[in-house]
């Protein structure tokens, strides 16, 4: 399963690890997402990670602690809008997870390591307003984008008409990835 596969899910659980001094004296956290089709998940960091049955992820997911109610309602039983990947200087940023869009308008992503006292490890929870705040407020060099936006973009870039409504996005935009695929392919890019 691709990343664009897991847009228009739904989380029907999240969970966590907290550990507070881990073997290179950091703090470190990770949240485990179980989707509407049961599969477990980590925040994405690669807009190109494939995503498959994990037993290791699923061991760590039903021995992590539930999180407190507030979080729990914003983000259990919402659907994946659009997943928001970090880039520096045009590269994706190899140290910082994807914001997941939910279609309650949350995004949230998660700060993994820190020094102990010194750096806050856990989930970030933001308003869409709080959202598009920090992507304006990003140091230079520094930008956040939308996957469902990249791909609008190679489509028409390509000819393709980009068709969307709420109730089939994800089919739409299966059909749309292949094409692309295709392309690409037979002209040897």
């Amino acid at each position: 399963m691709s990343i664009k596969e897991i847009i228009g899910l739904s989380i029907t659980e999240i969970r966590y690890n907290y550990t507070y001094q881990n073997e290179y004296d950091m703090q470190e956290f990770f949240a485990y997402l179980k989707l509407s089709n049961e599969l477990i998940i980590e925040i994405p960091q690669y807009f190109d990670l494939e995503i498959s049955e994990d037993s290791e992820l699923n061991k760590k997911f039903k021995n992590a602690k539930k999180p407190i109610e507030s979080c729990k309602s914003r983000i259990e039983n919402q659907k994946i809008t659009d997943i928001h990947f970090c880039f520096y200087e045009q590269k994706p940023d190899l140290e910082l997870k994807a914001y997941i869009e939910l279609e309650n308008g949350i995004c949230f992503s998660e700060c993994n390591y820190g020094p102990m006292g010194i750096t806050t490890v856990d989930l970030e929870i933001l308003s869409n307003t709080d959202f598009e705040k920090l992507k304006t407020e990003l140091e230079e060099g520094f930008e956040i984008k939308s996957y469902l936006s990249e791909l609008k973009n190679v489509c028409q870039q390509q000819g393709f008409r980009w068709v969307c409504n709420t109730n089939n996005e994800t089919r739409v935009e299966r059909n749309l990835f292949f094409f692309i695929t295709l392309w690409v392919y037979r002209k040897g890019v």
